[in-house]
C-alpha cells in the first residue's frame, strides 16, 4: 500500500510514521511492539569509586567473621557471593571520616548520596558484638557502656565519655603514623623500650599533643574521682567495677596502637615482594562437625603438628615454583604457632628460604584465613544440602574439590610421630614477648613491635635447628589444578602509554607493553570485557568482591585536626602502648569453690550460668568477698573452660580404662580356654 491509499485509512497520518512502520516491519516484523532500550547514564570517576572501596575494605573498617557467606546480585541477574564481614563504622562516620581524608590527599570525592547507595550496595554487617573477634574491642565497648550507667545522672561526664568512646572507635586508628610530632600518635616512641635492641630514635620532635587524646585522659582521671566521691552502701563493688573499666579502656587504646603498627609488617614486605617471593598465611579454622556423628573427634593442633603442616605447604610451592627464593609467613598468636620448636624447626626443615614469620597483634589476626574457611564451609553446607554426607576429611575434600571451582587445594593427612628425631629443650626466652622474626645466616632477629630498633639477635647455634618430630602421611594427595602460563600483566587501562598494544579482538580491554605478550594474550584467548555502559550498582559490586578476595589494606592516615604546640606537656612516657604484663592470679579456696558450684549448676540442669552474671553475683555483697577477691566475667570463664577440660579428660580416661579392662577380661578368657584345652 502506498502513503496516499494508508492516509485515506488513517486521516493525520504524516509520511515519517508511514516510512518508520514500514520499516520496523521489514526488520522486526509487522505487528510486533517495538523494543524499548533502557540507556543508564552515569558520570562517575573510576579512580574515585576505587579508592572510596579501598577505604571500607580497610583493616580498620572491616572485620573478618570465620563464617557465613552473603551474596550480590547484578543487574543482569548474575550471583556473585563474598565472605561475610563486619563493618565497625556506620554509615554516616564513615563517610563524615572518608571525605576528611580525601580534604587531606587532596583527592576529589564522589557525592554524598553515590557514597551512601555504594554502601547500600556493597554489603556487609554492622557491628553489634565482637565478641570472640577482638576481646579488646569487646571489653573496651563494654566499659564505656558501664560507666554510662553509672554516671547517668552526671550529664557533663556522659557526654565526654561519648566523645571519648566515639574518637577510639573512628579517629584514633587513622591519626597513628610512624613519623608525626603528635606524641600522643607517634609509634616509634609508644613502641619503644630505652635501649639499643628495641628504641627508634624518632629524628622528629614531639612538641605537640592531641587535645582529643588528652580530653580522653582527663575524662578517665575525672571518672575515678566522681566515683571516689559517690556515697553508696556496697563501694568496693563499684570501685572495682570503675577501675576495670578504666584499665580495659586504656589497654583498647594501647591495642589499637599496636595492631596499626603490626600491619605495616605486611604492607611493607608485599610492596617490596621480588617475582619469586610468597606470603603464606596460616590460621587453624574451626572445627567441622560431621553431619552424621553427635560430637566431634578432636585435632591436636600443637607445634609440631602445624610445623609440619606449614613445611608441607612450603614444599608443595616448591614444585609449583620452582625458583622460589623467599618465603614470608604471617600467623596469629596461638601457641602451636610462637613457640621456639616452631620457629627452630621451620628453618631447618626449609633452610634459607625462610625469610621471616610475622604474628599479628594479638585479638586482631582475623583475615583471609577467615574468609576462605567462611567460603569453603559454605561449600560444604551445599554438598550436604545435595543429600550427601560429610563424616570426614576426605568427603571434605570431595566436597571443596565438587564446588570450589579450582579455589583450592586440598590434601588429606595423617600424622606419624618420628621416634628417631632429637629432641632439644633449649628455647627462646620470653618468645612470646616477640612478634617479628627474621632468619638470616647469621641467626633469628626478632622484634617486640615492627621496626622498632635494631632487635634481639639469637645465635643458631645457641636454638640447634632440628627434624621435625612428627611427619605427615598422605591419605588423599591435591588435585592437580592446570596452572596457566603466566605473561607480563597487562598496562591499567586507565594509564595512557603511547607505546601501548591493544588486544584487537572485540571488546577486549587488556594493554599489552610488548608484541610477544600480546600474541600470547592472544593464543590463550584471556580476554577481559567491559560494558560501556555498566550500571554504577553493578560496577561498586564487582570492585567490592575483588577486594574482599585480597588482604584488607593498611588503615591509612589522616592527620588530627584538632592538635596544639606545647614543648613543656609531657603526658606520654616512652613505650606506653605496649603490652603490659599481668599479674598473676592464684585463686583461693572460697574463690574455687564458688566457681565450681556454678559450673555444677550448668551440669546438672544444662543451661551454663554465665561468667558476666557470676561476676556481679560475687560483687554483690551478700557472698562476704571483699574487692580483692573479686573476679572477672574473663577470669570466671576461663576457670570454667579448665573445669570442663578436665571433666572431658577424665571421661577419655575412664573409657580407655574400661577398654583395657575389657581386653584383659578377654585375654584371661583366652588363656583359660588354651590351658583347659
Amino acid at each position: 500500500m502506498s502513503f496516499e491509499g494508508a492516509q485515506k485509512f488513517i486521516p493525520g497520518l504524516t509520511s515519517w510514521r508511514f516510512y518508520e512502520a514500514k520499516r520496523h516491519a521489514n526488520i522486526e516484523g509487522p505487528g510486533l511492539p517495538v523494543n524499548v532500550t533502557v540507556e543508564k547514564r552515569e558520570k562517575i570517576n573510576a579512580n574515585s569509586l576505587d579508592h572510596f572501596i579501598d577505604f571500607i575494605t580497610s583493616s580498620h573498617i572491616m572485620k573478618d567473621l570465620p563464617y557465613g557467606q552473603r551474596t550480590l546480585k547484578l543487574d543482569s541477574g548474575e550471583i556473585i557471593n563474598i565472605p561475610n564481614v563486619i563493618r565497625s563504622l556506620s554509615s554516616s562516620s564513615l563517610i563524615s571520616q572518608y571525605l576528611q581524608l580525601c580534604e587531606e590527599d587532596n583527592i576529589s570525592p564522589l557525592g554524598k548520596s553515590t557514597l551512601y547507595k555504594i554502601l547500600s550496595e556493597c554489603a556487609a554487617s554492622v557491628r553489634k558484638s565482637v565478641e570472640g573477634l577482638d576481646n579488646y574491642v569487646m571489653e573496651g565497648s563494654r566499659a564505656f557502656q558501664t560507666l554510662e550507667e553509672i554516671f547517668m545522672d552526671e550529664n557533663n561526664l556522659k557526654t565526654k565519655l561519648l566523645e571519648a568512646k566515639r574518637y577510639l572507635k573512628a579517629d584514633f586508628k587513622i591519626h597513628l603514623a610512624r613519623q608525626t610530632n603528635v606524641i600522643q600518635h607517634c609509634l616509634g616512641f609508644a613502641l619503644s623500650i630505652p635501649g639499643i635492641e628495641f628504641q627508634l630514635h624518632c629524628q622528629h620532635i614531639h612538641s605537640q599533643h592531641c587535645q582529643s587524646c588528652i580530653d580522653l585522659d582527663e575524662t578517665l582521671q575525672k571518672v575515678l574521682e566522681n566515683a571516689e566521691k559517690k556515697q553508696i552502701e556496697n563501694k568496693d563493688a563499684l570501685m572495682f567495677k570503675v577501675e576495670k573499666a578504666v584499665n580495659d579502656i586504656k589497654n583498647l587504646q594501647k591495642h589499637i596502637v599496636r595492631s596499626k603498627n603490626q600491619e605495616f609488617a605486611r604492607k611493607d614486605i608485599a610492596d617490596n615482594m621480588e617475582i619469586n617471593d610468597v606470603i603464606i598465611t596460616s590460621d587453624w579454622a574451626m572445627k567441622f562437625f560431621a553431619k552424621t556423628l553427635s560430637r566431634g573427634s578432636q585435632t591436636s593442633q600443637d607445634a609440631a603438628v602445624t610445623t609440619a603442616v606449614m613445611t608441607d605447604v612450603v614444599q608443595d610451592l616448591k614444585t609449583i615454583l620452582p625458583n622460589l627464593q623467599n618465603v614470608h609467613i604471617f600467623s596469629d598468636n596461638a601457641g602451636c604457632y610462637k613457640s621456639s620448636l616452631t620457629l627452630s624447626t621451620l628453618r631447618h626443615e626449609i633452610g634459607k628460604a625462610l625469610a621471616s614469620y610475622n604474628f599479628s597483634e594479638a585479638q586482631n589476626g582475623k583475615g583471609p584465613c577467615d574468609r576462605r574457611a567462611a567460603h569453603a564451609k559454605f561449600v560444604i553446607k551445599r554438598f550436604i544440602n545435595e543429600g550427601r554426607d560429610v563424616t570426614s576429611a576426605l568427603d571434605m575434600k570431595k566436597a571443596l574439590e565438587k564446588f570450589g571451582q579450582k579455589a583450592y587445594r586440598v590434601r588429606v593427612v595423617d600424622t606419624v610421630l618420628d621416634l628417631d628425631a632429637e629432641k632439644h629443650k633449649e628455647s627462646i626466652k620470653n618468645v612470646s614477648n616477640f612478634y617479628n622474626f627474621n632468619f638470616a645466616d647469621d641467626g633469628l632477629r626478632m622484634w617486640q613491635a615492627y621496626n622498632i630498633g635494631e632487635g634481639k639477635l639469637v645465635q643458631w647455634d645457641s636454638l640447634k635447628p632440628s627434624k621435625n618430630a612428627v611427619q605427615l602421611k598422605v591419605i588423599s594427595d591435591w588435585t592437580d589444578i592446570a596452572i596457566s602460563d603466566s605473561y607480563e600483566d597487562p598496562v591499567p587501562t586507565t594509564t595512557k602509554h603511547k607505546q601501548s598494544l591493544i588486544c584487537p579482538l572485540e571488546n577486549c580491554i587488556r594493554e599489552f607493553k610488548n608484541k610477544e605478550t600480546l600474541d600470547q594474550h592472544i593464543l590463550q584467548g584471556q580476554c577481559e570485557h567491559q560494558l560501556e555502559k555498566e550500571a554504577l550498582s553493578d560496577k561498586s559490586k564487582i570492585i567490592y568482591a575483588k577486594k574482599l578476595s585480597n588482604a584488607p589494606l593498611c588503615c591509612p592516615d589522616m592527620t588530627a585536626e584538632n592538635v596544639f604546640e606545647d614543648d613543656s606537656l609531657v603526658n606520654r612516657c616512652c613505650g606506653w602502648a605496649l603490652k603490659s604484663k599481668k599479674k598473676k592470679t592464684v585463686f583461693n579456696q572460697k574463690q574455687r569453690d564458688f566457681m565450681i558450684e556454678k559450673f555444677q549448676i550448668g551440669k546438672r540442669t544444662g543451661s551454663k550460668v554465665d561468667a558476666n552474671t557470676a561476676s556481679e553475683e560475687m560483687r554483690s555483697g551478700h557472698l562476704g568477698f571483699s574487692k580483692d577477691e573479686f573476679l572477672t566475667g574473663q577470669q570466671i570463664g576461663s576457670y570454667f573452660c579448665r573445669l570442663a577440660q578436665q571433666d572431658r579428660n577424665s571421661d577419655s580416661n575412664d573409657y580407655r580404662a574400661a577398654d583395657e579392662e575389657n581386653r584383659r577380661s578377654i585375654l584371661k578368657k583366652e588363656i583359660t580356654k588354651t590351658i583347659d584345652i
